[in-house]
């Protein structure tokens, strides 16, 4: 396995850790269609990792945060400051994932808030 794979491997295994409880990650099988996420940045127009609740799982449509796990949190950063000004509130920093909130519920973006602050303490971040 290349070495950014097995990072992005050990980040997703990371935030399974920290989620437990909460969110499962869902990685979407390639033959599923899903329409693009509307942003300027094209690596993140399209996502094949959703964080799901309980709740989302029961739903007969594909539903969650779209999620993109990266191999360094330089490179989650890197892709978030090259999105355009505008569309920033729509996305968090978690470790080295990037996580599409603009549709989460209030209650989802507590607990997604919560670990962007528990791994910025982790990398020891101000933002």
């Amino acid at each position: 396995m290349e070495k950014n794979e097995l990072r992005k491997e050990e980040e997703i295994s990371r935030i399974e850790d920290y989620f437990k409880n909460d969110f499962e990650i869902y990685k979407i099988p390639s033959w599923i269609e899903r329409s693009p996420i509307n942003t300027k940045v094209f690596k993140l127009q399209k996502y094949i990792y959703l964080l799901q609740t309980e709740e989302d799982k029961k739903r007969t449509i594909l539903s969650g945060v779209p999620y993109w796990p990266f191999a360094s949190r330089k490179e989650a950063v890197r892709y978030y400051a090259k999105l355009p000004e505008e569309e920033r509130d729509w996305y968090m920093v978690i470790s080295q994932s990037l996580v599409y909130i603009a549709y989460a519920t209030e209650e989802e973006r507590i607990l997604l808030k919560e670990a962007a602050e528990y791994f910025n303490k982790q990398y020891g971040c101000l933002d």
